[in-house]
């Protein structure tokens, strides 16, 4: 067996089992093929094709992918391309796949690529952008004369399936103001996730065929938007609010306090009805062991 012969064989033995969440698709000696895959938008496929004098050059690296932008695929094929430099006379598919993987790990922004570089075109003079791959997240601040707004904008490792998360608001406007301006971000990050879940049982609020919606409001399966803005279905909402603990519930997404127009009992009326409900309940489980 040849060079090129003994390294498909090493990928075939290996590459599923040491670069993770890959998927070989191909290896034969035209091509090999691998999807690598940390979530639905972090995914990048990689093509390799052996040059004649291979192992003495370095391999040829195609990307590809449906989520991440065409530009830093291209950017990313040629610091691939670098890599394999490095490792001349020696099996390089496995050791690109590696680093193709830790790029991915590493670099949880990426998957913004194209909005983070829109973002960038609107910062003006005074304003400031920066990135923490680490932490995911993005800290902006925008300036208009001495009013001033920073924030924390956190991206979610399964964005955009999920909605981004401001955090740690700071500024010098009115109290009110401020208020204000941080509910309408928020508002619009939400409006940018239709696929919002019920806050209680996790299922699509939104079913996905239009046809399928419950329009009856009395219905358990209708959908329930409280004041903070999140969703809930009618039926799980009840329950929620009808069971202990009592006072003070909060949406579980953004820790407000929970307020609609359909539950307007007190906490104490709530709590004092729950309990009549148990006593009754365990009323009838005496009655039917009595009758066993």
């Amino acid at each position: 067996m040849g060079f090129v012969e003994d390294e498909l064989t090493e990928v075939r033995n290996l590459c599923e089992n040491v670069v993770e969440g890959s998927k070989l698709v191909s290896c034969v000696r035209s091509m090999v093929r691998v999807e690598i895959e940390r979530t639905p938008f972090k995914r990048i496929i990689a093509c390799f094709q052996f040059p004649e004098s291979y192992p003495k050059c370095a391999i040829l690296v195609e990307l590809k992918s449906k989520t991440y932008s065409p530009r830093l695929l291209d950017r990313l094929t040629d610091i691939c391309e670098q890599e394999a430099k490095k490792y001349i006379d020696k099996a390089q598919i496995l050791i690109i796949l590696k680093f193709l993987r830790n790029f991915i790990d590493e670099n949880p922004l990426a998957c913004c690529y194209e909005e983070i570089n829109e973002l960038k075109s609107c910062i003006g003079g005074g304003d400031q952008l920066k990135l923490k791959q680490k932490t995911s997240c993005i800290i902006v601040k925008v300036m208009n004369q001495k009013y001033y707004l920073q924030s924390i904008i956190l991206i979610p490792d399964d964005y955009p399936e999920k909605s981004i998360d401001l955090q740690e608001i700071n500024t010098n406007f009115p109290p009110a103001l401020n208020k204000h301006i941080t509910a309408q971000a928020k508002e619009i990050a939400r409006r940018c996730f239709p696929d919002e879940q019920c806050q209680i049982c996790k299922k699509l609020c939104l079913p996905k065929d239009p046809a399928l919606l419950e329009l009856d409001e009395n219905s358990p399966n209708h959908i329930e938007r409280i004041y903070c803005g999140h969703l809930f279905h009618l039926e799980c909402l009840v329950k929620f609010m009808r069971t202990p603990p009592f006072g003070n519930k909060k949406c579980s997404v953004c820790g407000q306090k929970i307020s609609h127009h359909k539950w307007n009992l007190s906490d104490r009326l709530a709590e004092n009805r729950w309990a009549h409900e148990q006593a009754r309940e365990r009323e009838l489980e005496e009655v039917t062991d009595f009758f066993k």
